[in-house]
């Protein structure tokens, strides 16, 4: 089994499993190498999805399954908030959010457009699940919001965000009262002929 990412954390060691650095954009893949290339909430993020699509297609041998995580972050309202007025700035943020991943070549709306994706990639037998969940305090989901706040503090102060709005979200993220869809996140998969 091989792992790769382009900075790989810190993996405990483990019979069968090669951890690498890769950068699947840049880099070769091996032709006809592998029966499953699975890939987590990557493409959605790279301007050259389809071409690194077809480096995954050319990578799998005949019979081979390609398994895609990505999400559609384009969905993710909110259900509950401390205040009313809270509504209108979490909308806000999540606007300025996605305005700020489109700004560095990211699809927030891949997700929902991987299965046809795999189809024009020459991918059979694409199948597709759709998952949701909740971001409620002590969730990893809304974690993930909370860390969002500080590591896309610039962009977000850059799409007019106030600082004063970021630590009012933050405050919001950790009130029980705050309850919201989290993305929509497709499973996609489908086989190489």
């Amino acid at each position: 089994m091989l792992a790769t990412d382009l900075v790989p954390l810190p993996v405990p060691a483990r019979s069968g499993l090669t951890v690498r650095r890769h950068d699947v954009v840049r880099d070769p893949l091996p032709e006809g190498a592998f029966d499953l290339v699975h890939v987590r909430l990557v493409l959605s993020h790279l301007p050259e999805r389809e071409a690194v699509l077809a480096k995954l297609f050319a990578a799998l041998r005949p019979g081979g399954v390609l398994h895609l995580l990505e999400f559609d972050a384009e969905y993710a309202p909110v259900l509950t908030v401390p205040d009313e007025r809270d509504r209108e700035l979490y909308e806000r943020y999540q606007r300025a959010k996605l305005r700020a991943f489109r700004a560095r070549g990211s699809h927030q709306g891949w997700g929902r457009e991987c299965a046809g994706a795999l189809v024009r990639a020459g991918f059979t037998g694409v199948e597709a699940e759709a998952r949701i969940g909740m971001l409620a305090p002590g969730t990893p989901q809304l974690e993930m919001q909370l860390h969002n706040t500080w590591h896309l503090r610039g962009a977000l102060l850059r799409e007019g965000l106030t600082e004063d709005e970021l630590a009012r979200l933050r405050g919001m993220f950790g009130d029980p009262r705050f309850l919201a869809c989290s993305n929509v996140v497709y499973a996609v998969h489908g086989r190489r002929p």
